[in-house]
């Protein structure tokens, strides 16, 4: 598996277990109307079956020490900033990446 594609399981790994928790408080909220529980339901089952997936099959290694709560976090501050300081955000993590880059090549 390349660099990228690890990347890319890792992210939709963290991505997946985000979503399990919030549709776990979804599902236990019962003043959520019952269609919509029963909705909220079957996407947890399929995302519980999908990290079970990832689990067994791609990252045995590494999904036990992996902290998706950290990166949800990150995310949700990122998403709370205002639209032109999230510019610049994303303009310092890019900037910051290609410094890094070039320490490493």
């Amino acid at each position: 598996m390349t660099q990228g594609q690890r990347e890319s399981f890792y992210l939709m790994y963290i991505n997946i277990c985000n979503a399990l928790i919030y549709s776990d408080d979804l599902f236990s909220d019962t003043t959520l109307n019952p269609a919509a529980r029963s909705s909220v339901r079957i996407i947890r089952d399929r995302l519980a079956w999908l990290k079970k997936e990832m689990d067994m099959k791609v990252h045995q290694d590494i999904s036990k020490t992996i902290d998706t709560l950290r990166y949800d976090n990150i995310l949700r501050l990122i998403c709370n900033l205002p639209e032109n300081y999230q510019d610049r955000f994303e303009d310092a993590v890019v900037k910051f990446l290609k410094e890094i880059e070039k320490e490493i090549s």
